[in-house]
């Protein structure tokens, strides 16, 4: 990341008030990134600096990126009068050293100004030969420094508003996930369920360079659970990840981020394959779909159910919500924290008008059970295509972050039907409203041959064969169908050839009850009238108050 960070730009970060809390960190995380082997690095930040003593120590075997082996102690300033301050501190620990020997001890001056008259002034107090050996530090090195190390450049970047092109940095990443929904939600739920992929992960971040693939939902997963992971470290092990760490988004930035420094910890997409040559030197994380990734991939699996529930109330939901949220979310805990995302989530790939079209009468539909011939001929007949046609359409939309369908076994069902509606609805075709509601009667009216047996027998119904040609799936996703159509839809779109989408439901649900005088007739509803009647009140008071007007009330004869 050449050029990224320029003098300029630490000149006028230096001014800030937040500054001088914030540059041992900048210190520490750029000795993180340059240096191998460490004894010890420590600079205390933010409100730490209060403390009495130096402003960090660095302890190294060898020596280093022109730091010297050994001890070294350091004194930071941010202040425009860099000579006095560095002056006031050289002699204030050259008098008492707070029991540092100072014959085999450095000593440090490190600025983020730039400061011309750095070497004069350290060459002058190393010849009062009274420390080891006098060093001063200012933005020109600084810059350098950053140059071989892009992870803190890009770190610096955010905190000093130069926002870079095609990359981020993890713990940015990781703060971007926790603030984008409301609650927020603390990343470390990406590791629940997933000790096993956490200890493959943390082998792999300690050891030598590497290419991994990693298979989660999305990338904010992915970049959540290695973040997640880092902060299970202890806190010098997580400076020392965080100053490696870097998301990148293209392969222009890719490039160059391979080509500076060494050892990095470099987080890309699917898109990035072949790798280039020089990321060899580097421990890559290419996140991929589930089901993309090799056979050495680590998976990012569901965690229990009951665990994603417990975790999901502790952000701040409710019990019952977090239960209905992540039920609908199919236990995905990346689909039910982008439920409460601020800002709504980018259209998904199968929402382009290049797909919707094709794959749009599956939210008309709702629901189905696809081992079910009668179930496929409705779907085939609402869609207008050969049911095998349009599963392979809506099949590939079943993983990541936002399905377009879910499916447990032989059961399809639209996930999250209501964000689909409005997204696919503009792309429904009369033609199939037309036939949804010429097909809609008949299997709502469809008699149940779990009557034609003795009650204490009907649970065992299923084992008699005494099942509906279509599945209760079916029945509930058009009565779920109508409901979204009479009170969810938009008039002014082409589907409704410029009638009422309540008209369209209440079409259907008057060719019901038309033929209530058939035998049973409430029988065969009885598990959809909820909706019925939600969905167009009219017909349904109206032909309940003709029943009970009559001598012998139908409606009595409804078992409970």
């Amino acid at each position: 990341m050449y050029g990224l960070i320029r003098v300029e730009h630490l000149n006028a970060w230096a001014g800030r008030y937040t500054t001088p809390a914030e540059f041992p960190r900048l210190i520490r995380l750029l000795l993180w990134a340059l240096l191998r082997t460490p004894r010890a690095i420590n600079f205390p930040a933010d409100e730490a600096v209060r403390s009495a003593g130096y402003d960090g120590q660095l302890e190294i075997a060898t020596t280093e990126a022109i730091l010297p082996e050994g001890l070294s102690v350091w004194e930071l300033g941010t202040n425009v009068r860099i000579k006095a301050k560095a002056d006031e501190d050289y002699e204030k620990r050259t008098k008492d050293s707070l029991g540092v020997d100072q014959a085999n001890t450095t000593f440090v001056f490190a600025t983020p100004r730039a400061w011309p008259g750095k070497a004069a002034w350290a060459e002058a107090r190393n010849e009062e030969k009274v420390w080891r050996r006098v060093l001063a530090f200012d933005a020109e090195d600084l810059v350098q420094w950053m140059e071989l190390s892009p992870a803190v450049a890009v770190w610096f970047g955010r905190v000093a508003g130069i926002m870079p092109t095609g990359v981020r940095d993890l713990k940015g990443a990781l703060e971007d996930y926790r603030l984008a929904t409301q609650p927020e939600f603390d990343p470390a739920g990406t590791l629940i369920g997933r000790q096993p992929q956490v200890e493959v992960l943390l082998r792999t971040l300690t050891s030598e360079p590497t290419a991994i693939e990693l298979e989660a939902a999305n990338r904010e997963e992915a970049e959540a659970f290695v973040g997640a992971c880092i902060s299970t470290l202890p806190q010098d092990q997580q400076d020392q990840q965080w100053a490696r760490s870097l998301c990148v988004d293209d392969s222009d930035a890719l490039r160059q981020v391979a080509a500076a420094g060494e050892q990095l910890l470099l987080i890309v997409g699917e898109w990035a394959s072949p790798l280039p040559a020089n990321a060899r030197k580097h421990t890559t994380v290419r996140v991929v779909a589930p089901g993309k990734g090799t056979a050495a991939a680590i998976v990012l699996a569901d965690p229990n159910m009951r665990q994603l529930i417990d975790w999901v109330e502790k952000q701040g939901v409710d019990l019952n919500e977090a239960f209905k949220r992540c039920y609908d979310a199919a236990g995905s805990l990346e689909r039910v924290r982008r439920s409460y995302l601020r800002a709504g989530p980018p259209p998904p790939a199968w929402a382009q008008p290049e797909v919707a079209a094709s794959v749009a009468a599956a939210v008309l539909v709702g629901s189905w059970n696809s081992s079910n011939r009668a179930d496929q001929g409705f779907v085939a007949r609402v869609s207008g295509v050969d049911y095998t046609l349009f599963e392979a359409a809506i099949g590939s939309w079943t993983l990541g972050a936002d399905p377009l369908m879910t499916r447990a076994g032989d059961d399809w069902r639209v996930h999250n039907r209501l964000d689909v509606w409005g997204r696919l609805e503009p792309f429904l075709r009369t033609g199939q409203l037309d036939e949804f509601v010429r097909a809609t009667a008949e299997v709502m009216l469809e008699p149940d041959p779990r009557f034609d047996i003795p009650p204490s027998d009907r649970w065992l119904a299923n084992m008699h064969g005494k099942r509906r040609v279509h599945s209760e799936a079916l029945r509930s996703g058009i009565a779920d169908s109508l409901l979204y159509l009479a009170t969810k839809s938009d008039d002014r779109q082409p589907c409704y050839s410029g009638v009422r989408a309540q008209d369209w439901s209440e079409r259907c649900i008057r060719a019901v009850f038309e033929r209530r005088r058939e035998p049973h007739f409430w029988r065969r509803i009885r598990g959809n009238l909820t909706q019925l009647g939600e969905a167009s009140p009219e017909p349904f008071l109206s032909a309940l108050e003709q029943d009970l007007r009559e001598l012998t009330c139908p409606l009595l004869a409804v078992p409970t």
